[in-house]
């Protein structure tokens, strides 16, 4: 399968052309980063902002707008017999890869499908309006809700609360939560310069649902970061805080409120003063 020369038909744009990868910019949502990259041997592609990834063939169906079989038949008129299949080769090349693939971390963040969302979120009161709004979508891999960080390409998985674990949130690997809030790319301040500070990005969510766009969220932590308090300071400058936290953890609550009193005073002092 010429990978390289199917792309070349969808148009794609190839930043790096290279033996086994191919990087370029996404064609889904037509990104000017090269954060797209896809296998020369097999097809498979991932795009590292937010539309997830998958075969050659789900390229096609997405790029070109086609179903599952004009997108195979679109694909035997560019000479591939099959939609997916693995690079040919050597029994020693074969074990070779796979050594090197057990020894390589598997990385958190493995794609998702952004055409569909758990069941439990639509049932707690979400429309698919708000969150296709903010491209959300599901990990297969992790039965999780997935909430990307928009202004940075990470991810949020969010777990069923309703199943009682102990994982709450898993974020991408490698993502400093204290170096941003979620909601960031489109936050905007009250009339009053009013902004309102929540715990998770579905509490944004919710949020923003209900008309109120001057809402972030700490993404957790009991203390702001420093670049969270830059961004509060320097480019925001609300001329009010309002600390909307869960009270789930009564026993550690009223300590935390204390602290975050003390900072959004402290923010609010030197962003108007």
């Amino acid at each position: 399968m010429n990978v390289e020369r199917i792309l070349e038909a969808l148009g794609v744009d190839v930043t790096k052309s290279g033996a086994r990868e191919i990087k370029a910019r996404c064609p889904v949502h037509s990104g000017d980063d090269p954060n797209f990259n896809i296998n020369a041997e097999t097809g498979m592609w991932m795009c590292h902002s937010h539309c997830g990834g998958g075969n050659i063939q789900q390229l096609v169906s997405r790029v070109l707008g086609l179903k599952g079989k004009e997108a195979t038949a679109w694909l035997k008129e560019q000479g591939v017999s099959s939609a997916w299949r693995r690079g040919s080769g050597s029994r020693l090349e074969k074990s070779t890869a796979a050594a090197a693939a057990k020894k390589t971390p598997r990385r958190a963040c493995p794609p998702y499908d952004i055409t569909a969302v758990p069941l439990w979120v639509t049932d707690r009161g979400f429309t698919t309006q708000i969150l296709k709004e903010y491209q959300c979508g599901m990990s297969r891999f992790y039965g999780a809700l997935v909430i990307p960080v928009l202004q940075s390409r990470a991810l949020i998985y969010r777990f069923n609360p309703g199943l009682g674990g102990s994982m709450k949130y898993k974020f991408t690997e490698g993502f400093k939560s204290h170096g941003t809030f979620y909601g960031l790319h489109n936050v905007t301040l009250g009339l009053d310069g009013s902004l309102i500070i929540v715990e998770g990005p579905l509490d944004v969510l919710w949020l923003r649902q209900h008309g109120y766009g001057n809402s972030l969220a700490v993404l957790g932590g009991k203390t702001l970061g420093m670049e969270q308090r830059r961004i509060l300071k320097e480019d925001l400058k609300p001329k009010k805080l309002i600390l909307a936290f869960d009270n789930d953890e009564a026993g550690a609550s009223r300590h935390e409120e204390r602290e975050w009193d003390k900072q959004a005073h402290t923010v609010l002092r030197r962003s108007v003063g």
